[in-house]
């Protein structure tokens, strides 16, 4: 955590469940000061944001209890999510001391998104500039056309996320079915020992999202793991200001518990079909993954929590038809 006047620096949340779970409890605490914290736990502010920083791994339990209690949390809910976090960080130490090598094969990036600095595929995929390189890369792409009208909608707010009634749109509205668009390559997901490949499609009834999964071979098979995925608006206002809460309704998030067998088998999460946006926009299928099963992946509520994200599909009612 940052000190006193500074911004926090950026914890990439899929590094580590440890990473994830301190990254969630600085989105509980908000702006409010650290220390509000020191009568309860009788330690300095320094000493403090070193408990919060997950290169010391994850504090003890009475830690984050005085913690959460302190910053209005449910405990009830924060130890669960502890003990889970334990126990995924124990299943992951055994992993990386039976196998030192555990770097995944996966294909480069596109170059689009290669951050300046040296960040893991995957941290630089999930920030803010990165998410909106992205999305000017897509609306580059010969195979959409978009207007400047567009880009201007999409900057207005949130309106309703589905329209109302019937998921089948109206015969001059409706789209033709397009090809699967997917993420280019394998995200790692440590939680839960398995890669995910996000994808979307239009479809003649609305948006189709799917999650392909597969085990990370290296780090032994997770059996059974939970398997979140929902429609993303790539707002690039929202992203911007990291106001990822806003670009996702519960109404599209969908969830599977899926066994893997073997570190080679893939399985997908869906597909599920989705009614048509309301809202002209660009679209991806967003993904998160966890040993332990939840109605809501863990951050669902947090602003900063974004999810994996699969290929990006313009939906421009008007012109679909």
């Amino acid at each position: 955590m940052a000190r006193a006047g500074r911004r926090d620096a950026p914890i990439d949340r899929e590094a580590s469940p440890v990473h994830a779970f301190l990254d969630d409890l600085r989105q509980l605490r908000g702006e409010r000061a650290l220390k509000e914290l020191r009568p309860r736990v009788h330690l300095t502010e320094g000493t403090i944001s070193r408990r919060l920083n997950p290169e010391t791994g994850l504090p003890d339990l009475g830690f984050v209890r005085a913690y959460v209690e302190t910053y209005g949390g449910d405990f009830t809910h924060w130890e669960a999510r502890f003990q889970e976090v334990a126990a995924a960080s124990a299943l992951r130490s055994d992993a990386l001391r039976d196998s030192p090598t555990m770097a995944p094969a996966t294909a480069p990036a596109p170059a689009a998104d290669v951050p300046r600095q040296a960040l893991p595929p995957e941290t630089a995929a999930n920030l803010p500039d990165s998410l909106a390189r992205r999305l000017r890369v897509s609306l580059r792409r010969p195979r959409v056309v978009l207007t400047v009208a567009f880009l201007v909608l999409a900057g207005t707010g949130v309106t309703a996320w589905l329209a109302d009634g019937e998921a089948t749109p109206s015969a001059s509205t409706t789209p033709e079915p397009l090809a699967q668009q997917c993420r280019t390559d394998w995200a790692p997901m440590p939680q839960a020992s398995v890669y995910v490949m996000p994808c979307i499609r239009r479809d003649t009834n609305g948006v189709t999202i799917t999650t392909k999964v597969k085990a990370i071979p290296k780090s032994g098979f997770p059996g059974e793991v939970t398997v979140w995925l929902w429609l993303m608006d790539q707002d690039p206002k929202m992203i911007n200001k990291r106001t990822f809460q806003l670009t996702r309704n519960q109404s599209t998030l969908r969830r599977c518990r899926i066994h893997l067998d073997n570190g080679d088998q893939v399985k997908p999460c869906g597909p599920f079909t989705l009614a048509p946006p309301a809202k002209d926009g660009v679209y991806t299928t967003s993904s998160s993954a966890r040993i332990n099963d939840s109605v809501y992946p863990p951050g669902w509520d947090a602003p900063g929590f974004a999810g994996t994200q699969g290929g990006s599909l313009i939906w421009n009612g008007k012109e679909a038809g």
